[in-house]
């Protein structure tokens, strides 16, 4: 991989931030007197730091290939109550074969009123080999609960009808396609 004979494939699992200052955790740790307070919710790593406009030294999702792959189209498709069937085309300009990541984020414009909603959030992803200068077609399989978010008055899962975008790019902030979707 040093050498440039494999190209590297992983992305962050986590969002690094510039300064310990700048995360979500920073005002309430240690804790005080003994007690730490987890008070983030859902809004902790890279919904946290999107939500905010912050801007974090690498994102959740970033990662370095040798291959120049570009994320030239998407587009998705509602098949009923199912999840979208999100599809991209990939374009490798460069004279090496190379993997792409690409991430499918959603973004509820509504959102669901809890103080802790995140901007977006992850809901699929795929890895994509890409030979020198060729384009490939691709489906991001997306998670069957993609639309849903916990309900704690019912105890279940529900469901708000509405418009959803598709975030789809290499990283939660490295976004190539915005799609609308209804629900």
């Amino acid at each position: 991989m040093l050498l440039g004979d494999v190209d590297p494939g992983g992305r962050l699992p986590v969002t690094l931030p510039r300064r310990f200052e700048d995360s979500s955790a920073f005002e309430f740790y240690p804790g005080r007197n003994g007690v730490a307070r987890y008070v983030e919710g859902r809004l902790i790593g890279y919904r946290y730091f999107d939500t905010v406009g912050r801007e974090p030294l690498f994102p959740f999702g970033h990662g370095l290939s040798y291959a120049d792959i570009a994320i030239t189209s998407a587009s998705a498709t509602m098949n009923g109550g199912a999840p979208p069937v999100v599809s991209v085309v990939l374009e490798n300009g460069s004279a090496r074969a190379g993997t792409q990541v690409v991430q499918v984020y959603v973004h509820d414009p509504v959102g669901t009123g809890a103080s802790d909603d995140p901007v977006q959030h992850l809901v699929g992803f795929a890895k994509v080999s890409v030979a020198a200068g060729a384009t490939v077609a691709a489906i991001v399989p997306i998670d069957p609960r993609w639309a849903s978010h916990w309900d704690v008055g019912t105890h279940g899962w529900a469901v708000r009808p509405g418009e959803r975008r598709l975030h789809v790019g290499r990283s939660s902030r490295d976004i190539a396609h915005v799609l609308s979707v209804d629900v």
